[in-house]
């Protein structure tokens, strides 16, 4: 017999989703459902973006950047050192 729980019940870290809104695979409701699943889910929707993350690569590319900068001080500190900012 299967648990009643889900894996995403017992998980309590962060998660990103992205989802494009041109995605022919995954409807966007698909996704909106399963963010609601995590404790701390942020879902990302890529305008104009297809499901296989083609067409706008540098928008994924800065959602998971500033999705993984925003909730960690030192990974920022070392990103902007890096980048020449500071």
């Amino acid at each position: 017999k299967l648990p009643n729980s889900r894996p995403t019940d017992r998980f309590s870290g962060p998660v990103l989703l992205l989802q494009g809104d041109q995605d022919d695979l995954v409807p966007p409701e698909d996704s909106q459902k399963a963010a609601a699943r995590y404790r701390q889910c942020t879902l990302r929707m890529i305008s104009g973006e297809t499901h296989h993350f083609n067409c706008f690569p540098e928008q994924m590319k800065s959602a998971i950047r500033d999705w993984l900068l925003a909730g960690n001080h030192e990974l920022k500190e070392a990103v902007r050192k890096f980048s020449g900012e500071g």
